[in-house]
């Protein structure tokens, strides 16, 4: 009987899991309940710091240091690609990003599948460009700059 209990219990969790985690995904371009604005090359998001801050030292330091981004919740990205931050969002919400855009000629990571591949692979490979949970090596957030 104790078998029993422990797998029901263990069902339970796993759906409650599944529960927090479709809650979170579903908050993904939903503007209700968003408390910061990321604009980035003419697109804005509305997102939300418990989100993006819980994942991101940029992001945290930027919404509770005095800095001008966290008094006003409003962060400006004018030199990143504006596809890969969707998918850094995305990513954020859901745990799943879209690696196959196609870059303009130009772009950082039009040049080498290698390097998109490791713009949009963030917890696989460890490069320059590499933006998860406080994992920032580049000199903003982490994301392709526009040519």
């Amino acid at each position: 009987m104790r078998e029993n209990y422990a797998s029901t219990w263990s069902v339970a969790m796993s759906d409650n899991h599944q529960r927090v985690f479709d809650t979170v995904a579903g908050q993904f371009g939903c503007q209700e309940c968003s408390d910061l604005v990321l604009k980035c090359d003419g697109s804005v998001w509305n997102i939300h710091k418990a989100v993006v801050c819980s994942q991101s030292a940029f992001f945290r330091k930027a919404c509770t240091g005095r800095f001008k981004e966290g008094q006003e919740s409003v962060i400006t990205l004018p030199e990143d690609n504006s596809c890969v931050v969707h998918e850094m969002i995305r990513y954020f919400y859901t745990a799943e990003y879209n690696d196959s855009h196609h870059f303009a000629p130009g772009d950082a990571c039009a040049e080498n599948d290698a390097i998109r591949k490791c713009c949009f692979t963030p917890t696989l490979f460890q490069c320059p460009h590499a933006h998860h949970r406080g994992q920032v090596r580049h000199p903003t957030i982490g994301v392709p700059r526009k040519s």
